[in-house]
């Protein structure tokens, strides 16, 4: 609890320094992780809690970032949307694959590395998009279809590269299983969840808590 608590004090700092000067805190917090961690001052270790929180923020972060978007306009706009996302795709991995080649780094290791050059961190970029306010603009539901994208992409390179034939397939058939069975419980009882999350009580805040 110490280690967090001077984590905790540490990104306030840099958040009310970032704000000061206009600009994203992010980066700054990867810094003081970097020296605050086992490969700095030590002052700072991983545990069972941090991890926890860890996986918490993420998830409250792109359950956020949900909030925001409007599947109308996404539909509207998906053509749009894959063709920038075919093209991060065949700009970014090639390049990352063609360097690690060139460095002599084995093809399935090199593999590894074009996938880590092209995947965008959508945390980082979702929290800058909140930290500046601007993801309510236009072209920032571009960005995070985008990070959908490659975080589809993720799923399925993942797949491959941790499993083979006919398990791969059967993880990538079950994770899109799981996000249409989430999709269509959703859209089934819709209405109930206005309803629910459209009260003024603390209700909205558990039932959100709970589900994420």
């Amino acid at each position: 609890m110490q280690g967090i608590a001077i984590a905790l004090l540490a990104c306030l700092v840099l958040l009310v320094s970032a704000r000061r000067f206009a600009i994203p805190p992010v980066p700054f917090y990867i810094g003081a992780g970097i020296v605050l961690g086992q490969a700095g001052l030590g002052l700072v270790a991983a545990d069972e809690i941090s991890a926890f929180l860890t996986r918490m923020g993420l998830l409250f972060l792109l359950f956020s970032m949900g909030l925001q978007l409007r599947p109308q306009q996404i539909l509207e706009r998906r053509s749009s949307f894959a063709g920038a996302g075919i093209i991060d795709l065949a700009l970014n991995f090639p390049l990352g694959l063609a360097a690690a080649l060139l460095l002599g780094i084995p093809v399935a290791d090199a593999l590894i590395i074009a996938a880590a050059f092209y995947i965008s961190s959508s945390a980082m970029a979702v929290a800058s998009l909140i930290e500046n306010k601007k993801l309510f603009l236009r072209e920032a539901e571009t960005v995070v279809w985008l990070m959908v994208f490659e975080d589809i992409v993720l799923v399925i390179l993942v797949a491959l590269f941790a499993a083979s034939g006919r398990e791969a397939v059967t993880l990538i058939a079950t994770s899109g299983a799981a996000v249409a069975v989430c999709f269509l419980v959703v859209h089934a009882l819709q209405d109930p969840l206005k309803a629910l999350l459209s009260r003024e009580d603390e209700i909205p805040i558990v039932f959100a808590f709970s589900s994420v």
